[in-house]
């Protein structure tokens, strides 16, 4: 931009403080070479009283100190402003998703929000909604299972009360049931569309992983489960491919005709005692897995003498906990290890003369659930509103009411002192060996 200078002292005046007016000093110009000086214009060396720089174009108005003296005074401002109440992020986001849903189809969302409900639980019930609508589309859901009998009939009744879908279960040990489903995923004729496995975790897990690279069944993490959503089923039990969702306490059962109450062993080094010889059965433990960690659990308490004095005792051995608990039942034992409170329960309810004791050191099954994955599944919605109602609060206390050994899976309180999770601590050909098999 172009510089004009002219020297226009009464102009600079208007326009200028006195004091910016002063000369400068002789002696800031006598040092100065006079090379440096011979070649600059005259108006170089004018006072500065002398010059007015003005841009071009020129403005109109040039501050100054008179300028600012004649302008009006301001209000000033005050020391406090009065600010709009902050909305929290959760009530904005919740306001703001209720503004969309007015102009949107989402009538469903919209009212949950309207009861109450944080967002995650509104999104949830929205999805089970929807969940619901589609089982109930395809009528019908199957499942197989390695836990008791009592327990699937239990499941069934509070699953058709609650959403009048017709249920229907195959009950088989946890080895025959996992060679029949492979055999049916192999020829892609999946009858199940949930499985519900006892066993150890590790045998669970195992079978898990395999299953999912195959592409037979789905990570029940990964389902999009609505009771999931909310957050609130435990995360320990939320497992990489299946959830846990029930306990299965490995228990003794007693004849109360045969025994006394004050009589009854405590734990299970005194039911080593040499009067209960003869009157001991015992499941066979090599007819599936989910015995395995009970065995084991003994073993690492109690070593190789317990199973010593237990062979000493020349138990029965029946094929699984069922027979051996018809059999206590019909009084041909006076106790039986180990056993599960659902079969206690389900004979004791018939007028059977049977108790059970759980001692402080003890395992169970955390029997596991599955989900088939859906291009595999003949009723994909229903198997997973199935296991989203197992899941949940509700359908926990529907199945651990009949096992016996905890509320639910979110209330584990009642789970013995020298309670152990199941794993695979000991193998079955060891096993045979110790108790002579």
């Amino acid at each position: 931009m172009r510089l004009n200078i002219v020297a226009n002292p009464e102009r600079n005046m208007k326009y200028r403080p006195l004091d910016a007016f002063k000369y400068r000093p002789f002696d800031a110009l006598k040092y100065r070479p006079f090379d440096a000086l011979k070649y600059r214009p005259f108006d170089a060396f004018a006072p500065p009283s002398a010059l007015a720089i003005i841009y071009s174009p020129l403005p109109q108005h040039l501050p100054c100190v008179d300028d600012r003296a004649r302008t009006p005074p301001q209000r000033p401002r005050p020391l406090t402003r009065r600010r709009a109440p902050m909305l929290d992020r959760r009530t904005l986001l919740k306001t703001a998703l209720k503004a969309v849903l007015k102009a949107t189809s989402g009538a469903a969302l919209l009212a949950a929000l309207s009861a109450g409900l944080p967002l995650s639980n509104a999104f949830a019930q929205v999805n089970l909604d929807q969940l619901v609508a589609a089982a109930k589309a395809e009528g019908e859901v199957v499942f197989y299972l390695a836990p008791t009998e009592p327990i699937a009939k239990a499941l069934v009744d509070a699953f058709t009360a609650r959403y009048g879908i017709k249920t229907s279960f195959l009950r088989l040990s946890t080895t025959p049931l996992l060679q029949r489903f492979s055999a049916e995923a192999d020829s892609n004729n999946t009858g199940a569309d949930v499985l519900w496995l006892s066993g150890s975790a590790e045998q669970n897990g195992t079978f898990g992983n395999d299953a999912v690279k195959r592409g037979w069944i789905e990570p029940v993490a990964r389902a999009g489960l609505p009771v999931l959503q909310g957050g609130r089923f435990p995360a320990r039990l939320l497992k990489e491919n299946s959830a846990v969702a029930e306990f299965g306490m490995w228990i003794i059962g007693y004849n109360t005709s045969r025994i006394k109450p004050n009589e009854v062993p405590r734990t299970w080094k005194e039911l080593l005692d040499p009067r209960f010889a003869n009157q001991v059965i015992i499941s066979d433990p090599l007819i599936s897995d989910a015995y395995l960690p009970f065995w084991g659990l003994l073993f690492e308490s109690y070593g190789e003498d317990f199973f010593a004095r237990l062979r000493a005792l020349k138990p029965r051995v029946m094929s699984s906990a069922v027979p051996a608990t018809q059999a206590l039942a019909a009084g041909e034992a006076t106790l039986v290890i180990p056993t599960v409170h659902a079969l206690i329960s389900s004979l004791k309810a018939k007028g059977a003369p049977i108790e059970a004791l759980t001692p402080d050191v003890t395992t169970s099954t955390e029997s596991e659930v599955f989900l088939v994955a859906r291009s595999r599944a003949k009723h994909p919605n229903a198997g997973r509103l199935l296991v989203n109602f197992m899941l949940s609060e509700d359908g926990s206390k529907a199945i651990n009411a009949v096992s016996g050994g905890v509320e639910s899976v979110y209330n584990t309180r009642a789970l013995p002192a020298g309670y152990k999770s199941p794993r695979m601590n000991i193998d079955p050909p060891t096993l045979k060996r110790l108790l002579g098999l």
